[in-house]
């Protein structure tokens, strides 16, 4: 007798499907009230299950009194006001590059790079033979390019004998001076800046570089000191150079610049090119990692917009920040403790979000990155916590086609409004400053939460109470 089976499988395999009608119809007649019975049920659960989907986020709402169903809040009009300060001198040995140059700038006057640097002997104890009987040809004082900022217009430049020691074990700033010899030993007027041109010399090709000529009698004086000498006692006696812009020079609002130079290339040198009475020689004087090298910055802001919102005197329109120990802007959060009165929030997200003032100008472009940082109770400043985090967390890069900055400050607002709710206020401001500021020429003009343009300075955020 054949058994009933609901496998397809099996229905293939059972020959006795077949053997009466009858039977058939008796096993049919069940299968089939019983398919329809199954598509019933079936109907009704998907009625039931499409009647009771909802979001993920919404699940359990319905069980919760609406005082506990968290709601994320959202602002971006809290005030931040802007004052632009002068940045204290800051470190400018040792550095990567080394700066040189002036401009006049309408926004921000006059800005002048110069720098310091010792020489070391490419060879100890070297020999020229009988020295009266040398003659000098040249004596070259080369610098590699490494880059320039603002207008490459042409340039002179003087250099100067140091007559000051510098340390390798010292720290020096951007204010620093050391003394210098009365006259100058070298210089060169209206210098094109040939920043991606290579040149050859002696046959071989050199990256472009600020080539500067030396009077002879520097080179007879090298010779002399160098001849049989170490180091250390060539150092003392020849301390270095101080190359400066040739301030002589009339100079319009809206040019000049400020070139990059990197010292460290092998290119980067004294040579003095001599003849003996049988062969025509040249030696190096090198800078290496042993050499002290130090940037120096001036600026003058007589007359000009940034000398009317200086020190805090001012909370303008637009703000400043500026390299090589220039300008950097605070952002005071006055009501900021007002967030978290009677409440405690947890923050979600928190940008500060700087605009570009529009009338910035081209020639003198802005920085490629901006930074932050926590002001204490005594002035002292504090990175962020934010700028623990890995990555590209923090933010701060110029972002080009909204021509804006962006920090990403979410840790610190939570920090701040933590204190705020336990009782501490420590809302002492930010400063907002440049990066590399020791390396690099840029300055950035942006706007306040005053500037008509509208786009200004915004702190948003999200946050949800509970």
């Amino acid at each position: 007798m054949c058994t009933l089976n609901f496998m397809t499988k099996f229905w293939k395999k059972t020959p006795c499907w077949w053997i009466n009608p009858m039977t058939m119809y008796f096993i049919f007649l069940p299968l089939t009230r019983l398919r329809v019975f199954e598509a019933a049920l079936f109907f009704i659960g998907m009625l039931l299950l499409v009647s009771s989907c909802k979001k993920p986020q919404e699940i359990g709402l319905d069980v919760l009194p609406p005082s506990e169903v968290l709601q994320i809040e959202f602002t971006d009009t809290v005030t931040i006001n802007t004052f632009t300060f002068k940045e204290d001198s800051i470190p400018t040995s040792p550095v990567t590059l080394n700066l040189l140059g002036r401009y006049i700038d309408s926004e921000f006057g006059v800005v002048d790079a110069s720098f310091y640097t010792q020489f070391q002997l490419s060879a100890e104890n070297p020999g020229f033979g009988d020295l009266s009987q040398v003659k000098i040809d040249s004596v070259i004082l080369s610098f590699v390019y490494s880059g320039f900022y603002g207008s490459d217009d042409s340039q002179s430049f003087l250099v100067y004998e140091l007559e000051e020691n510098m340390s390798t074990d010292s720290t020096y700033y951007s204010d620093r001076t050391f003394t210098t010899g009365g006259t100058e030993i070298g210089k060169i007027e209206n210098v094109a800046i040939e920043l991606f041109d290579s040149i050859t010399v002696g046959g071989q090709t050199q990256p472009s570089q600020l080539r500067i000529p030396l009077y002879n009698h520097v080179g007879e004086q090298l010779l002399s000191l160098a001849a049989n000498n170490t180091n250390a006692n060539f150092l003392n006696d020849f301390k270095g150079v101080y190359v400066m812009t040739d301030t002589t020079k009339n100079q319009f609002a809206g040019k000049g610049g400020i070139l990059y130079f990197d010292l460290f290339n092998s290119n980067s040198k004294i040579t003095v090119y001599y003849r003996t009475a049988s062969d025509t020689l040249e030696f190096d004087f090198l800078i290496n990692e042993n050499s002290v090298r130090v940037n120096h910055f001036k600026h003058n802001y007589t007359t000009t917009n940034v000398e009317k919102v200086l020190n805090g005197t001012s909370d303008g329109s637009v703000f400043y920040v500026q390299s090589m120990a220039g300008l950097k802007t605070k952002l005071e959060i006055p009501y900021f403790d007002k967030l978290a009165v009677d409440r405690q929030l947890a923050v979600s997200r928190a940008e500060i979000i700087v605009t570009l003032d529009p009338n910035s100008a081209v020639t003198y472009s802005s920085h490629t990155r901006l930074s932050l940082q926590d002001i204490g109770a005594d002035g002292s400043v504090f990175l962020l916590p934010d700028q623990f985090e890995a990555g590209g967390h923090f933010g701060g890069n110029f972002d080009l086609s909204n021509q804006q900055y962006v920090f990403n400050v979410t840790r610190y607002v939570q920090q701040k409004l933590n204190d705020f709710e336990a009782g501490i206020n420590e809302n002492y401001g930010l400063y907002l400053v440049s990066t590399g500021a020791s390396v690099n020429a840029s300055r950035t003009i942006l706007q306040s939460q005053k500037n008509s343009a509208g786009g200004g300075i915004k702190l948003k955020l999200s946050f949800t109470e509970i």
